[in-house]
């Protein structure tokens, strides 16, 4: 007698197999199993979406929750046998990452415009690009090429940059508009004159010529460095640009030329924030051979500000004299935005600063998931 077994899981159907004489082999029935697609267990395309929550799976499911926040391609391995789900899951990507760019040029681009340079331009042109007044070909601060010239760049055109003295109708000052270059940038502080010398016999002279060359002035290094005081007598007008002060006295700082790197020390005189004091200065500095043959570099340092436009610019006019002679110009602008959240234009890049720090977080964690 044919013997059958229930499964829940499948349909059992009898089929009969007879031998060619109408007897069924052994006497039996064969059982074909067909599987029940009610009851057939199926792969959901977002596995464990609907799982009931417990004690014992929060954990898992708020993981999951997270994890599905950085679901990309990479992370999310059953993406491709759900389709609609996979372009669902690209174009997020897409999208975010569109996003991501658009915030990315604003940053960029929103802290920097046309204002810059043409604020740099028109300093650059009053301080570098005026010539000295009179007759014939005068030189202007690039043209710098002598003792001579240094002194009258720096009483005619540096001067005259620096310090407004009246309206173009002739018209005088009023107090508070004094110190302004071009009438609208603020000079901060003091224009700094700053000398760096080197000693006499910081250079060996052939003994075939030391009888008729007495002095030898080397090229500049710290240990050439002259740090004597070389004042005149009876100077009241520049009495501390003779002295010599350290650079933590003057909080300043290795610079750079293009012959030499120099310290942050020196001799200094600040010039007083009034034309015809300041012309005096420069005059008795000149009378008085403030720079000589020891002389490797004189440095001019200012910073003004245009509220107009919230921009600072930081001013370095640098005239070296080697020991081959002569005189090397050259200049340094600088213009930044210290103060960076003022328009609404600004507030609105701060938004977006703060937008892709979060976003650089997202896309690090995202990086790691995809990792692990």
């Amino acid at each position: 007698m044919p013997t059958s077994y229930s499964n829940p899981t499948f349909d059992e159907e009898p089929v009969g197999i007879k031998n060619s004489n109408g007897t069924s082999p052994m006497g039996s029935n064969i059982f074909i199993v067909k599987p029940d697609d009610k009851n057939t267990n199926r792969t959901h395309s977002e596995p464990y979406r609907h799982d009931p929550i417990t004690k014992k799976n929060i954990g898992r499911i708020i993981l999951r929750g997270i994890r599905s926040l950085w679901a990309t391609r990479q992370t999310e391995k059953d993406l491709r046998k759900n389709k609609d789900l996979y372009i669902k899951t690209t174009i997020r990507e897409l999208i975010l990452y569109l996003v991501f760019v658009t915030i990315l040029c604003i940053i960029t681009f929103g802290m920097t415009s046309t204002k810059t340079y043409y604020f740099t331009t028109v300093l650059r042109t009053v301080f570098t690009e005026r010539k000295v007044e009179g007759i014939g070909d005068q030189p202007a601060f690039d043209d710098i090429a002598n003792f001579d010239d240094f002194w009258n760049v720096m009483s005619g055109p540096i001067l005259n940059g620096l310090f407004d003295q009246k309206w173009y109708n002739g018209e005088n000052l009023t107090d508070d508009q004094y110190g302004y270059v071009l009438f609208e940038n603020k000079i901060l502080g003091l224009p700094r004159l700053r000398q760096l010398r080197v000693t006499n016999h910081s250079c060996t002279v052939h003994q075939k010529f030391q009888k008729s060359i007495r002095e030898c002035y080397g090229t500049y290094s710290t240990s050439r460095e002259n740090r004597s005081s070389y004042a005149p007598e009876n100077d009241a007008i520049t009495p501390n640009a003779w002295h010599y002060q350290t650079s933590s006295q003057l909080k300043g700082s290795t610079t750079t030329g293009l012959i030499s790197r120099y310290g942050g020390g020196g001799f200094v005189q600040d010039l007083t924030p009034n034309y015809n004091d300041a012309k005096d200065q420069l005059d008795d500095l000149n009378a008085n051979l403030w720079i000589d043959r020891g002389t490797r570099v004189v440095f001019l340092d200012f910073t003004v500000y245009n509220a107009n436009i919230n921009l600072f610019c930081q001013i370095k006019l640098t005239i070296e004299f080697p020991a081959s002679g002569g005189a090397v110009p050259s200049k340094s602008f600088s213009t930044v935005k210290l103060i960076r959240y003022v328009s609404s234009m600004d507030y609105f890049v701060l938004a977006c600063e703060i937008l892709f720090t979060i976003f650089t977080v997202y896309y690090t964690v995202e990086e790691v998931l995809e990792e692990f």
